[in-house]
């Protein structure tokens, strides 16, 4: 199961890059309230690097509000084996769930399920695969003719996988039966949940999907919470452009203005980089029971794309920043910035007011 190869999502004709603004400002236009003052160009990002002037205000130093990296919550129960469908062997998702240097995932074992055993393994020849101990921990699982390209309940029971990170990339002309693939994979995992503790989805070429079918996967994959965590990172159609290029936005889906953040049919997201999003999501324990969005951004005019900039200049690594994006970080930085300009004089407030939104979940209105 490959990556679709196609134009990096910063690389269009000038008819797209037109479109793509367009969408953009629509974006930046259409939301109201906490959501349109999200869409504001805060700051111009300066080129190069300049002294940074600090401020008190967060939206004129993000990264004195950011602060010292924080430590995350690592989610519980991934187990000690993963099973990964529906990524071929060589693409980054296995060496990121077994990365002793970072040592964010301590799986015992990584099992593949692929069509050919042999062939398979003659792709697993990169340096990174040899030296980082890959190749010690990576089994192989066949599918069995007449499969649907996933495991079975027994195959998921037989292993005693922990963990399930699967795959389903959508096209035009299975577009149905894919989003079936979807919902079959929320069935199979409450079957073996006896055994399976976790199951992540990555759900690729997102701008085929509609509201009410990221509708029917939360209300899926919200009957098998209570036996096991999961998570849908849904995101555009996929690149074989390199990963870590563009910042990215996240969207938890569930709210009355979901429409506004599907993904549009001409978007694109490096392969490597989806790997990375997904598998950040699955180790967080604020990824956990939740249908998200995520898309590159090209422009810096957005407030997430300068979280992202502002958290690596503050030193966060990817998986902090993950958890501070995932863990309402971009609602809990409004709410400063509305508890600063309304209290200018009372600086000591902001930060009670921030902890009574992390409390409450209401955004405080400003004196």
């Amino acid at each position: 199961m490959a990556f679709t190869t196609s134009a990096t999502f910063g690389v269009a004709s000038k008819q797209q890059q037109q479109q793509q603004q367009e969408e953009m400002e629509r974006r930046r236009t259409s939301s109201t309230s906490l959501e349109m003052g999200r869409r504001i160009n805060l700051f111009t990002r300066p080129e190069g690097k300049k002294k940074r002037n600090t401020s008190d205000n967060p939206a004129e130093d993000m990264v004195t509000y950011f602060g010292k990296p924080k430590s995350v919550q690592r989610r519980a129960e991934l187990g000690s084996k993963v099973l990964v469908s529906g990524l071929r062997t060589f693409e980054p998702a296995y060496s990121l769930l077994h990365s002793p240097e970072e040592k964010v995932f301590e799986f015992d074992s990584v099992t593949a399920m692929v069509e050919n055993e042999e062939a398979a393994r003659k792709t697993m020849i990169s340096r990174t695969a040899r030296y980082s101990g890959l190749l010690d921990v990576l089994q192989f699982l066949e599918f069995q003719e007449g499969e649907t390209l996933l495991p079975t309940v027994e195959q998921l029971k037989e292993g005693a996988f922990s963990t399930w990170l699967a795959h389903v990339p959508l096209d035009d002309d299975n577009r149905q039966e894919l989003i079936q693939k979807v919902y079959k994979i929320a069935d199979l995992a409450l079957a073996a949940s006896d055994t399976l503790r976790n199951v992540a989805v990555l759900v690729s070429h997102g701008g085929l999907l509609k509201v009410e079918d990221t509708n029917e996967m939360m209300d899926r994959f919200g009957a098998v919470s209570e036996k096991l965590g999961y998570s849908v990172v849904i995101v555009p159609r996929l690149s074989n452009a390199p990963g870590n290029y563009y910042p990215y936005m996240v969207e938890k889906l569930g709210n009355e203005d979901d429409d506004k953040f599907m993904l549009d049919y001409r978007e694109r997201m490096s392969g490597e980089e989806a790997c990375r999003l997904v598998t950040d999501v699955l180790s967080l324990e604020t990824g956990r029971g939740g249908t998200m969005v995520m898309r590159e951004l090209d422009t810096f005019e957005l407030i997430d794309a300068q979280f992202i900039d502002a958290m690596r200049e503050a030193g966060y690594s990817r998986s902090q920043e993950m958890n501070y994006l995932l863990d309402q970080g971009i609602k809990r930085f409004m709410v400063a910035k509305v508890a600063y300009e309304s209290n200018y004089e009372q600086k000591d407030q902001l930060f009670s007011q921030v902890e009574e939104f992390e409390k409450t979940g209401k955004v405080p209105e400003p004196n």
